[in-house]
């Protein structure tokens, strides 16, 4: 599933692959790092 990615850390959106969604304590998505794009990182929020 592809999905539009907020990033806190720039105050932006990216396009991303959701990998898997982690539901601990609300929903957490796992999903490719806008700049390198071989990791992984967890986010809290989509926009799908």
């Amino acid at each position: 599933m592809r999905a539009r990615v907020y990033d806190r850390t720039n105050n932006s959106f990216y396009i991303s692959e959701v990998y898997g969604i982690i539901n601990r304590f609300g929903d957490w998505f796992i999903v490719d790092h806008p700049t390198y794009k071989k990791q992984v990182i967890l986010v809290e929020y989509l926009n799908i």
